[in-house]
């Protein structure tokens, strides 16, 4: 796969920008900036002058200003680092600056390694400081660039730029009176004799003036400056190529050809036709042979700078290093309010959904202990599940003669399960029974089919056995309360859809039938699609517009939301398409794919926007509203994503449901357990599982987050950022916490700040949270409840480090684990008096609550 990555870091006001990008060829250029060019991965051939320099991984090179280079490919994909630092801000401290010349590979030599370490470290910071933000961070960018130009001051070898026979401002104002000059006529016919002319100057002393300061001749600076401007044509115009010669100053197009030839090694139509340029000027673009740029991250690495940062002692952004700084912020959030307020109703709708990865886990005495211990303490409505219709349920019979029969046991002890611990089916019908599939298509580890099927007359057939039976033993009353929803994801064509759209829209119109002839009552929808058909293409728009078209029921409509944008560009040099498509192994081929893949984060609004777009086309395509439900929804779609271990998911929990109240009815989190065999995965307890509970049934923050809401009252009092106050009778609840999202690198596909052992470090910088709670007009004897989650208090994952991180954990190290995790509570009795007042201090992705209970002495 061809590495090509460019990606910029750099604001304005400041004097140092970051490029990242990997490179075939890059045009022969110069630019005003000194550059240093770090290799992260590989190497690369850098000419500069007529030397050629090889530059392997982890070695810096050189590049001053105004010095003309060009970067090649050498052998192997590589990644590199520019650091461009604007030579003349720096020059206001030190003038001399702007005329000094470093020996270029200085930093390569053997016995400068350890000099070089410390450049990298410095690059490291300024990286981590341009991708946190917080607050002063330019500061901290001006420090380090500083820093960097004081180490190459001091130990890398330098000359200053000769004086010739002026003095040096008058020479410097000379040269660029020359360079102006050329910049401004090279469309012309210029010769050195003409210019000579112009600054009173012999030919033979600009010439050589011209190679001292250039290091090039007046003939290769202004061929260079030609193929700029040819290139900025060819690659932004449909001009000829003939007038494009002609425009940049050169007599034919046999000239143009021989010097593109001679400098970038193509013809100007190949240049056209192959190579495609990034965004900004011309003079810093570069130019890749054969990429398809369309992403901000142009290559599948997730992991660009993990190298740099393993060496940068991190432990300097550790929240707990700056609390003192924290402790000395006063910034408040104030919470102020009558106890005896006008409340509005505050429904309990992320109650309704909980979710498991397949029917047969439902089966299993570890998933259903899981099942049980969540119902007791927080106690969901219903459960979703896939693969009701699979194999491994053994529903499916047909013998010799094609004679079928249904054998219903493992379904009546799986639902006889969920009804005894109070939850209801949401059941998702699928995926395809072998004897009824049309292809041999699968997902998953357990090979669940995903093919239409071959006789649509046997599956309907399958689908009223199954609803009749489910009447027949549990009542057309408790059956009208369930949900029967028609696949999983059809808009994922030749993924968990083997057939057409059209293929999902008929097989919806024959099952919703099928149920509704059985009772109009049984609620019946789909179409089960995530969130980028739901805002993207026309995929929604032509289910609702067929639902509307054939006057078909809907009775609730069902989505899923992950703020990941899964990029499968670019994948055309690992996966042949085609083959593919008929790959029984396909999901584990896009495991496998995963390592070298990005996800690109949606911002912190993705799932309210989502819902607004599904409001928006309902709103334009129906007359009668159906339910909405999200039947998934995670922090990440991505199994194995170490952030769903962490005290992060608890915020983006209780964020997301505050923040999407009244847009849905539900919303399913993916999953309650980490039980799930989609996939095998190595055993770790914590290795970034879906769910709530790990599979030793050790709680993790995400479970807590749902924990705490389900202690919330009724009626909701107050609510903005970060905190909303509930009523319950006389009782109050507050609840506060402190959200911080992923950082910039992070958001665009770079995950080298993750690891199996640190995972903190990939989000925003934020200070803790100071809230000010003043609840007016409360008078009596309260009992007074404060419960306390964050990464001391209820995050198995940073108790399991305090343990030691022992992996293939002994029934006693569970035992201790389950014991120790959950949030911190303490409670005190008080006699209030008309008002409650208190403080609360809430670190980054921590959630505080107090519940304030009357009580009768």
């Amino acid at each position: 796969m061809k590495n090509n990555y460019e990606m910029v870091m750099g604001y304005k006001g400041l004097p140092v920008k970051i490029l990242v990008h990997s490179v075939n060829k890059m045009k022969t250029h110069w630019h005003d900036n000194l550059e240093l060019i770090l290799v992260l991965e590989g190497s690369v051939k850098i000419r500069l002058k007529d030397k050629i320099h090889i530059i392997k991984e982890n070695e810096m090179f050189i590049i001053n200003s105004r010095e003309i280079h060009s970067v090649s490919k050498n052998n192997e994909e590589n990644i590199l680092l520019l650091l461009q630092i604007d030579v003349k801000h720096y020059s206001r401290y030190y003038y001399m600056f702007n005329n000094m010349r470093f020996k270029d590979d200085y930093f390569t030599l053997d016995e400068n390694k350890e000099k070089a370490r410390i450049l990298r470290l410095h690059i490291s910071n300024i990286i981590w400081s341009m991708n946190k933000k917080s607050d002063g961070y330019k500061f901290i960018i001006g420090s380090e660039t500083l820093r960097i130009i004081y180490h190459m001051m001091r130990y890398a070898k330098k000359d200053e730029i000769p004086k010739v026979n002026l003095g040096l401002d008058d020479q410097l104002e000379k040269f660029k009176d020359i360079l102006d000059y050329v910049d401004n006529n090279f469309q012309n016919k210029i010769t050195l004799g003409d210019i000579a002319e112009k600054v009173y100057f012999s030919e033979a002393h600009l010439s050589r003036f011209f190679k001292e300061m250039m290091g090039v001749t007046f003939q290769q600076y202004l061929d260079y400056i030609r193929i700029d401007k040819a290139a900025d044509l060819l690659l932004s115009t449909n001009q000829t190529i003939t007038d494009i010669a002609y425009e940049s100053g050169l007599s034919s197009t046999k000239s143009l050809n021989k010097l593109f030839k001679d400098h970038l090694y193509c013809t100007p139509s190949e240049l056209r036709e192959n190579y495609v340029t990034i965004s900004g000027n011309l003079e810093e673009n570069l130019i890749h042979q054969g990429v398809k740029n369309n992403s901000y991250l142009d290559v599948y690495r997730t992991d660009v700078f993990r190298n740099l940062f393993e060496e940068l002692d991190m432990t300097n952004y550790n929240e707990k290093n700056f609390e003192y700084l924290y402790d000395l912020d006063e910034t408040m959030k104030e919470i102020s309010l009558s106890k005896e307020s006008t409340g509005k109703e505050f429904k309990d709708y992320w109650r309704r959904l909980t979710t498991i990865g397949r029917a047969k886990e439902g089966l299993r005495s570890d998933v259903q202990a899981q099942l049980s211990e969540i119902q007791k303490e927080i106690g969901f409505d219903y459960i979703r599940f896939h693969g009701i219709f699979a194999e491994d349920m053994f529903i499916y019979n047909a013998d010799s003669k094609g004679r079928v029969s249904y054998n219903w046991n493992y379904v009546d002890k799986l639902f006889d399960f969920f009804l005894n611990i109070n939850l209801k089916p949401f059941v998702s019908l699928g995926f395809m029974p072998d004897e009824i599939k049309s292809s041999d298509e699968t997902m998953f580890w357990w090979k669940a089919n995903v093919s239409p099927p071959k006789d649509m007359k046997l599956w309907t057939d399958l689908v009223e056995g199954f609803t009749k039976h489910c009447i027949n033993r549990y009542g057309i009353d408790e059956v009208k309360t369930w949900y029967f929803e028609v696949w999983n994801q059809p808009e994922m064509e030749n993924i968990y859809w083997m057939g057409s759209r059209e293929d999902y829209f008929n097989l919806y119109k024959e099952t919703v039938l099928s149920i509704k002839n059985i009772s109009k009552e049984l609620k019946v929808g789909g179409p089960s699609i995530n969130n980028i058909a739901v805002v993207e293409g026309s995929w929604l728009d032509d289910f609702l517009k067929f639902i509307k078209e054939e006057k078909l029921p809907l009775d609730h409509i069902s989505i899923h939301i992950y703020p990941e944008i899964y990029d499968m560009s670019g994948l055309e040099d690992e996966i042949n398409f085609k083959e593919y498509e008929n790959n029984e192994e396909k999901l584990r081929d896009l495991i496998n794919i995963k390592e070298n893949a990005k996800y690109i984060y949606s911002d912190k609004f993705n799932s309210l926007d989502t819902l607004n777009t599904l409001e928006e086309k309902l709103d334009k395509n129906l007359k009668d509203k159906p339910e909405r439900h999200i039947t998934e929804w995670n922090a990440s779609s991505n199994f194995g994503n170490y952030i769903h271990d962490t005290c992060f998911v608890s915020n983006y929990i209780v964020d997301n449901i505050l923040k999407c109240m009244g847009k849905t009815d539900s919303m399913g989190y993916w999953a309650a357990s980490d039980v799930m065999e989609e996939i095998k995965s190595e055993k770790k307890e914590f290795h970034g599982g879906f769910g709530l509970i790990t599979s030793n049934g050790i709680k993790k923050p995400s479970y807590f987050a749902y924990y705490l809401l389900n202690k919330l009252g009724n009626e909701i009092l107050a609510k903005e950022d970060e905190y909303i106050v509930t009523r319950k009778d006389d009782d109050i609840q507050i609840l506060a916490y402190n959200y911080a999202y992923f950082d910039d690198l992070f958001l665009n596909g770079d995950n080298s700040a993750l690891s199996y052992e640190k995972r903190d470090k990939i989000f925003e910088e934020k200070a803790i949270n100071r809230f000010e709670i003043n609840i007016k007009d409360i008078s009596g004897y309260y009992k007074v409840t404060r419960y306390k989650l964050n990464k001391e208090n209820g995050s198995a994952f940073d108790d399991w480090k305090d343990l030691g991180s022992p992996e293939n954990m002994t029934e006693e190290e569970i035992d201790y684990l389950k014991s120790i995790t959950k949030p911190k509570m303490t409670v005190e009795y008080v006699e209030l008096d008309g008002n409650y007042k208190k403080k609360i201090h809430t670190k980054v992705h921590g959630i505080d609550l107090i519940t304030l209970e009357k009580k009768f002495k």
